[in-house]
């Protein structure tokens, strides 16, 4: 069986084949696949090219397991791991084991690289596999949602306003405030804020800005369509003072009605769940969101998922498929 194919490190001459495979195996409708998206997400990524493994046979491209570079920061620490994102089969090689062997041998080559562990949020189909090769589920994504009455005649014109004011947005207008820093959180550095949401090839996003008691704030948002309606996701924010997330937040409703949404989300953590109805107006939908799985790599690691979620600080942003 393992002589049918070999493996081998992807290069940036691989890339074509793997667009192709990812059309081949996938279909165009899931996601987007063309070359400049995969270079974006994989060479272009702040915090590092992603490691890709290939399985050939003889010439022909069969199979493509990525995994992106991330980073969880506590404190001062950087904890360096991996994000489980990108694999595909060639629809002629299914069922011969070239997913989960793909997998192994890059969870031991960042093993080995000293990656501290890998995170994803798999879907109910693929959930089950990653089980077996020594995945935990951890926690629910910390999603919540509050209720807008968003019907509004201008809705597109006004979604574009938004999409210009996060084009116009440079790095004199961004601070890196880290609310809760003996959280695990993404660093929100201007590198990765301009990569994540202002070059993204999906175009999709949007950001409110403003001031509150004369400190600026700033929530990257995204208009999602929901069969009939519209959610306003907040994927991102930047606040001076935690104090003030009400006031930040009734910039997003407004925002949320101007666009035509009917309802806003966005995950919160710690002591914003506590008063998440009573102050801020959200309610839970925890249990209907995507599972957040973690595999460890070292020893040490283990830690990460003997902690509760509430030492976390997940951002809808830092959790989305993208």
């Amino acid at each position: 069986m393992q002589d049918m194919f070999t493996i081998r490190q992807a290069t940036e001459l691989d890339i074509p084949a793997i667009v192709s495979l990812l059309k081949k195996s996938l279909g165009e409708t899931s996601s987007i696949k063309t070359e400049a998206y995969w270079r974006w997400k994989h060479i272009d990524n702040p915090f590092g090219v992603s490691p890709v493994l290939l399985a050939v046979d003889g010439e022909q491209l069969i199979g493509v397991r990525a995994m992106m570079q991330w980073q969880w920061q506590t404190g001062v620490i950087v904890h360096h791991c991996l994000r489980a994102v990108d694999t595909a089969t060639h629809p002629q090689y299914q069922g011969k084991g070239i997913f989960r062997r793909l997998t192994e041998t890059l969870l031991e080559q960042a093993s080995a690289e000293q990656y501290q562990f890998v995170f994803n949020t798999p879907n109910s189909k693929s959930l089950p596999g990653y089980l077996k090769m020594g995945w935990t589920v951890f926690s629910h994504a910390p999603v919540y949602i509050r209720p807008v009455a968003g019907l509004n005649l201008q809705a597109s014109k006004n979604w574009k306003y938004y999409q210009q004011v996060l084009a116009a947005l440079t790095a004199e207008d961004y601070f890196s405030a880290c609310l809760f820093p003996n959280q695990l959180h993404t660093p929100k550095t201007w590198a990765y804020l301009n990569w994540r949401y202002k070059q993204c090839p999906l175009n999709d996003y949007g950001l409110v800005s403003g001031f509150i008691y004369g400190l600026p704030f700033g929530i990257i948002i995204k208009r999602k369509k929901r069969a009939r309606f519209y959610e306003l996701r907040i994927c991102d924010y930047w606040l001076a003072d935690a104090s003030c997330l009400p006031l930040m937040l009734d910039a997003a409703v407004k925002a949320a009605r101007e666009t035509g949404c009917l309802f806003l989300s966005m995950c919160l953590t710690g002591e914003q769940k506590q008063h998440s109805f009573r102050k801020l107006g959200f309610v839970s939908i925890e249990k209907r969101s995507p599972v957040i799985t973690i595999r460890t790599l070292q020893d040490t690691s283990s830690q990460f998922i003997n902690t509760t979620a509430d030492r976390w600080h997940f951002q809808t942003g830092d959790l989305e498929l993208f």
